[in-house]
């Protein structure tokens, strides 16, 4: 055999360990250099790496239980009673500033729909969002970028929160908020350079009307109410009354007799169908609408609290050529508030149906 090609079995396992070694150095160099390209990746360097954030909250003192006044305004020209800024209000009201019942729940009410009450969820909602917002998303830290994100208070949503009833210099929450692609809001603090996206949140309205709370002025379920009275000139005639029993299977009028269920049932929807399109005025608790209402519906509910009484005036024409209007109040509220005509009407016709 040839020697140059075998060679001697020495020489041959000092070649095998030898290329083993060479390997083994190479690779040990490669993790040393892929280690290394880590390391600058996920803890960076002054030469500008990416480096790791802890996420936390982008107000990490607030609290919404000490929150006692919100203020929401984005500038609008045509706002002349509000010098150019269209504005929202918002102030907590305990229960016993509002109603003296110590265990009845607070009231956010509207400074510019006279004090009346805000949508309560809405309200929470937005609290809670403002607590939940985090720092996740970072998309600038330099403070000649806020105009390209519409953050300056010629643009953006100005939004201040405060555990004040009046708002002052120093609340606890001031934020500048824009729209963001993808259902989402960018938001910068103030005295703050960086800007945030919040994903999964909509800017909310500045306008008084979009807090409203536009429930029904029937605050009662079909089974909850007990009698129903209705008098006054739309209702040409003798009061309408209906008595409901137990069960309510059975509906009678003020002599005994009984009624069409069908008649009733559609008497009942058409009271839970008056919800309020506007606020116009104030008024004080236990008086009625200016003026004699062209009629009146009292309610007495079957188990506890006291009846109430909704005033109806007759049917107005919109000075800016919209829906015919009602003005309509609760006589124990402090707020006269408008309802479309159409509804109106359709009660009033519900109501002498059950003459028939």
């Amino acid at each position: 055999m040839s020697a140059r090609r075998f060679g001697p079995p020495g020489a041959r396992a000092m070649g095998a360990r030898g290329g083993f070694l060479h390997v083994a150095v190479r690779n040990w160099i490669l993790v040393l250099i892929l280690g290394a390209l880590a390391g600058s990746w996920f803890v960076g360097d002054a030469g500008g790496g990416i480096s790791q954030r802890q996420i936390q909250p982008v107000l990490p003192g607030f609290d919404a239980s000490r929150a006692r006044s919100i203020v929401l305004e984005r500038a609008d020209l045509a706002a002349v009673e509000t010098g150019g800024l269209e504005r929202t209000t918002l102030t907590r009201r305990t229960s016993v500033e509002t109603t003296g019942d110590v265990g009845a729940p607070d009231v956010w009410t509207i400074a510019e729909l006279h004090g009346t009450a805000a949508f309560a969820d809405r309200v929470d909602d937005l609290l809670s969002r403002i607590g939940s917002m985090t720092t996740l998303d970072l998309v600038s830290e330099e403070p000649g970028s806020h105009a390209g994100y519409g953050l300056t208070k010629a643009k953006a949503l100005q939004l201040r929160v405060s555990e004040q009833e009046r708002m002052g210099d120093s609340p606890m929450v001031d934020l500048l908020i824009a729209p963001a692609p993808g259902r989402a809001a960018y938001v910068l603090a103030a005295g703050d350079d960086r800007v945030w996206r919040i994903a999964r949140f909509t800017p909310p309205s500045a306008s008084p009307r979009a807090w409203f709370d536009d429930s029904s002025l029937m605050p009662l379920p079909d089974r909850g109410i007990s009698a129903i009275r209705a008098s006054g000139p739309a209702l040409e005639g003798e009061p309408v009354i209906v008595r409901t029993y137990p069960g309510g299977d059975r509906y009678t009028s003020a002599t005994g007799e009984t009624l069409v269920t069908q008649a009733v049932l559609d008497l009942f929807k058409r009271l839970r169908t008056l919800f309020p399109t506007d606020v116009v005025a104030e008024k004080v608790a236990g008086e009625p609408l200016d003026g004699e209402p062209w009629f009146s519906i009292e309610v007495e509910p079957i188990v506890g609290g006291n009846d109430f009484r909704i005033d109806f005036a007759r049917p107005e024409e919109s000075p800016e050529g919209g829906a015919r209007f009602v003005r309509a109040a609760r006589l124990q509220g402090t707020i006269t508030v408008t309802v479309s005509a159409a509804t109106v009407e359709k009660l009033v016709e519900s109501l002498q149906r059950l003459r028939e």
